[in-house]
């Protein structure tokens, strides 16, 4: 018997796109995820071990969120970050105080985590974290 408890299922996050196409050649070609699409417009992403990205296609609202969609966890933040500039992502650079000031590279340090942020092609912002 299967658990159907919330916590011991698997999560998946719900990004809202405008175009399909261009988020699709984001996601898939530039970050590298693997992707099917699904009934109703919409498609999958894989991300290490079976994470689920949902892009939700024609969404009037994409591009609203203030806050990081989704957030990929690493081990190594500063070569998952020149991983992602030799792909062409940009990551963003915050001059705000710290902790959220970035370095050269991009990267945050909040003492028990270090972050960088891009964007994918809505302007919706995805994190990558790494715990210290």
């Amino acid at each position: 018997m299967s658990s159907t408890s919330p916590a011991d299922l698997p999560v998946a996050t719900v990004i809202p796109v405008s175009d399909m196409d261009r988020s699709r050649e984001f996601y898939e070609e530039t970050l590298g995820l693997a992707g099917e699409a699904v009934p109703g417009g919409g498609h999958f992403l894989r991300a290490g071990g079976g994470t689920l990205l949902y892009l939700m296609s024609n969404a009037g609202y994409a591009g609203r969120a203030g806050w990081p969609l989704a957030s990929f966890q690493t081990h190594d933040l500063p070569g998952t970050v020149a991983d992602l500039r030799r792909r062409g992502v940009v990551m963003e650079e915050m001059d705000d105080d710290p902790p959220w000031k970035t370095d050269e590279r991009g990267i945050a340090d909040f003492g028990t985590v270090l972050i960088a942020w891009f964007r994918d092609p809505d302007d919706q912002v995805i994190s990558v974290v790494q715990p210290t």
